[in-house]
């Protein structure tokens, strides 16, 4: 078995942590030393309270145990790595600018948050696009358009990749098992 960074929903996850003493730890390579070790928790833009967004998972080097000592994190595929967005809002704000609006109106009509996160989030999105192009080229080929502008290209692809999902970046991280936004 292998471990996993995404977990599509909370029953994928739990069913996941349930198998943890199977699982080779992704650090160091030993199983039967994982262990759980603590919800991770965090504000989204739409809570005054933190929500649930993962789970962390020990590789146990405690009382002579051969494990590495360290810890890893699984997400919850509607989660972004780092950031307070949920990749539905994510799809939205990068939709809206992608159908003529601008960063200042798409980020208000998607979220509550400071509008230079806005801003951060955009260049994300445009600094990682050859990492989001080489994973989607990965499991489909990019579709042929007639769109002139890159992003739209890559939201286009992105869209084509994963067919008949309200939230491809959801499907993507948990297809790729890789960040959308790194």
């Amino acid at each position: 078995m292998t471990t996993i960074k995404y977990a599509q929903t909370q029953e994928d996850l739990d069913a996941h942590l349930d198998l943890l003493k199977l699982i080779r730890c992704p650090l160091c390579g030993r199983t039967g030393y994982l262990n759980r070790h603590g919800h991770l928790k965090g504000y989204s833009d739409s809570e005054h309270e933190k929500s649930e967004r993962g789970r962390r998972v020990f590789c146990s080097n405690r009382n002579c145990r051969e494990g590495c000592g360290r810890t890893y994190s699984i997400l919850l595929a509607y989660c972004l790595f780092r950031r307070m967005l949920s990749t539905l809002q994510l799809w939205a704000f990068i939709s809206l600018i992608l159908g003529g609006a601008s960063i200042k109106s798409a980020w208000e009509q998607t979220c509550k948050l400071a509008l230079e996160t806005a801003y951060s989030t955009w260049n994300a999105f445009k600094r990682n696009q050859s990492h989001i192009r080489s994973m989607l080229s990965r499991h489909a080929a990019p579709p042929k358009s007639t769109q002139t502008g890159v992003y739209d290209q890559l939201a286009r692809h992105l869209k084509d990749t994963f067919a008949g999902k309200d939230d491809p970046i959801r499907e993507f991280q948990c297809s790729f098992q890789a960040p959308f936004l790194r």
